[in-house]
Order: C-alpha cells, then structure tokens, then sequence
C-alpha cells in the first residue's frame, strides 16, 4: 500500500472546483452545504462560490403560490399551486391554521397572540427560529386581531446559509412602524428611537436596496438608512409625490433584474376593494449617498415579472416557463383591513399586465377557503424538488 507523503497530506484541502460543486451537489440540504465550509478555509471559499451560484439560480426559479386548502389546527400541511402548471405540485408540511406575514428565501414568518414571532422553514423539516418578544406592541399600537399587528416581515438574507449575518425586519402595529433585529441579538431595533416621528410610520414595505435599507409608506413617503452603522441616520427622502387615499392602497419596493428600485402602487376599486390598477415607477438613487434624485413611470420593465403580496417583493427575469406574462404583476391579496371588517377570504389573486393594464385571475377561488389564511408567495430551495423526486 502506498504511503502519502508530508508533501501532499493535505491534499484534501485543495479540491479542484469541479470536484467540490460534484461533492457539494450531493449534499440533502443547504446546513450541510454551510458545514462543508466550516472544515478549513478552501472549503469555505468553495461553499461561497457554491451558494452565490445557486443563489442566482434561484432568483430565476419561479414562485409558487403556498394555499392552505382545508380548516382546522389539525391540518398540517398546505399545498404548492404552480402557476406555470395551472396545478398543485405537491404538499409542504405548513399548518392550516398559521397567517403568514412574511416569505423570504423559503423562510415563512408568523405572529402569535402573545406577540412573539416564529421564522418556520417548511422545506427544511420545519425548522423554526424564535425571535424575541416585540415588547414595542403596548395596547395603543395593537390592532383588533393578532393576527394584523405584524404585517410583513422582511430577511436580509438566508439564515440557513447565513446564520451569524442576517436581519430580521418588521412593519407592525397599528402605526405601521419598522423594527428589526440581527442574529443573536435579544431585542428588537426601532427605527423611531424616542417613538415620536409620525413620519416614520405608516410603512407599507421594505427592501435592501445597494447596502441600505429602503422603506415607503402608505403616502408614498420614502426613507432610507444603514442599518450595519453604529449609529444609523434615518433619511427621510423627497417625496416622490403619489397621491392616494391611506385606505385602499398599497406600495411595494422591488429590484428589478437590471438593478433598478422600483416602486410599485397597487390601486384599489372603491366598493369592492379589489385591485383595479397597478402603477410602476424607476426610483432614480443617487449611488454616492444613496438619496432620491427622481422617478420615472414605466411601461415595460424589460420583460420582467414582479411578486407581490405578504412575501418579499421580487423581480424574475428567466420567463421562459412564463407564457406571454411578461411585464407583467402577479399579485395575491394583501389588503388586510378588508378582512377585518368582511372575512370574504383570499379572493384578489391574479397577473396585471403593464403594457395593455389588462388583468386575469390566477387561482381559482373555491368558497371552502372563506375562512382560511391568506395565500402568499414562496419560492422553494433549488434541491427541494431534486430531494423530493429522490424520495
């Protein structure tokens, strides 16, 4: 038997990258992936590259809708409805009972009564993340039903793949204000340090956007901040000047596949409170300080398709498995205060075309599902489905 020598003991250590992908590949999950790079510094740098690759894969993939389908607490799954497909793809172990305020790369997020928010991973065995008590929610700032005091929570980044580095970021309450949270902290972040701006509340939504931290408000008020900086200054940017009502719409952030931010408003019908018309907008950021230069609506988002709804807002380019939908909005029912007052159910889900303003369903609503939480986006794990066939 032939001895290795002192020369190449650590052979191992230096794997070509073909070697380690083939290796990586075969791994179930993305923890093991995040393993592998904890054995010396070459297999990390072999990880990284391995996760920014299939990291952009998976911002092609397509997002499919989460559709909890029958009643109960006992109800222990939900199914993954495939709008390419126009089918259920497959059932994904998520209670019935849970509303999900947040979806981020794969992750899901939900509140409780007590106020106490859960990340859950439905497609890593349900592995869950419990994160402090928001203590910020005191009678005045709660809204009537538990399950609105958060409305949408917001990842920095992949806590599966990133365990020490991602942000948790929350719109909750009543006021609609922003706190967030890094991993291993204890407690949550407000924004509004003394409680006092009104102009830092009414938020609608969040993104990262270049490093900082972006968020607009029901009035189309735009703020940006640093939220890696000892002492992050919250900038509170030119108005880009939307008129609406606080009541009947909503505003998105969203990176387009080109770079750009843009800021979406969905426009809602007086009397039915469904959505009537969506508008898209440029944001024009000054990339010294990050401020808002200006905006331009569009017609075309250079065939991309914009996700929107409870989960992180996104933009997919690679439609080839999209039929004639491109520039177009798929968007799923989000407008919560309707629901307070007519539980009618998860019924305004479709695609709104930019170009033409035409709209269709998506999802064909069945009265059975009157009761049950609202539908949202997610987009699964580039292994889930090559583990699910293996299975």
């Amino acid at each position: 038997m032939a001895l290795i020598s002192n020369s190449n003991h650590n052979w191992w250590m230096n794997l070509p990258n073909l070697v380690s992908s083939l290796i990586l590949d075969k791994f179930v999950n993305s923890s093991q992936v995040v393993n592998f790079g904890l054995v010396c510094k070459q297999w990390h740098f072999a990880s990284e590259d391995y996760i920014h690759t299939k990291r952009n894969l998976q911002r092609k993939s397509l997002p499919m809708l989460l559709i909890p389908t029958k009643r109960g607490r006992k109800k222990k799954t939900r199914k993954l409805y495939c709008v390419n497909q126009e089918k259920f793809i497959c059932n994904v172990p998520v209670r019935s009972n849970k509303k999900f305020c947040g979806s981020s790369y794969g992750w899901l997020a939900y509140s409780d009564e007590n106020r106490d928010i859960t990340l859950v991973n439905p497609f890593q065995n349900g592995t869950t993340i419990q994160l402090p008590r928001l203590h910020l929610l005191s009678g005045k700032l709660m809204t009537p039903n538990y399950w609105y005091n958060v409305d949408k929570v917001v990842l920095s980044a992949d806590p599966t793949l990133y365990p020490q580095s991602y942000i948790v970021m929350v719109i909750f309450g009543a006021l609609k204000s922003i706190v967030y949270i890094k991993a291993g902290e204890e407690s949550w972040t407000p924004i509004d340090k003394e409680n006092l701006d009104w102009k830092l509340t009414l938020f609608s939504d969040l993104t990262i956007y270049r490093g900082l931290v972006y968020a607009v408000t029901l009035y189309g008020k735009l703020i940006c901040f640093n939220i890696n900086a000892p002492h992050e200054e919250v900038n509170v940017l030119r108005d880009p000047g939307i008129s609406r009502s606080i009541f009947i719409n909503k505003t998105y952030l969203v990176e387009s596949s080109r770079g750009e931010l843009l800021l979406v408003e969905r426009y809602y019908d007086d009397w039915t409170n469904w959505t009537k018309t969506f508008k898209v907008y440029n944001l024009l950021i000054d990339d010294r300080d990050g401020h808002l230069i200006g905006k331009v609506e569009l017609k075309s988002i250079g065939g991309d398709a914009l996700f929107v709804g409870y989960n992180c807002s996104m933009a997919i380019s690679d439609l080839n498995f999209l039929k004639n939908c491109r520039d177009s909005i798929y968007f799923t029912d989000d407008f919560h205060d309707h629901y307070l007052e007519e539980f009618y159910g998860d019924r305004d889900i479709g695609i709104f075309n930019i170009k033409d303003g035409s709209k269709k369903h998506l999802y064909a609503y069945k009265s059975s599902q009157k009761w049950l939480p609202p539908i949202l986006w997610i987009v699964p794990p580039f292994d889930f489905f090559s583990n699910t066939t293996q299975s």
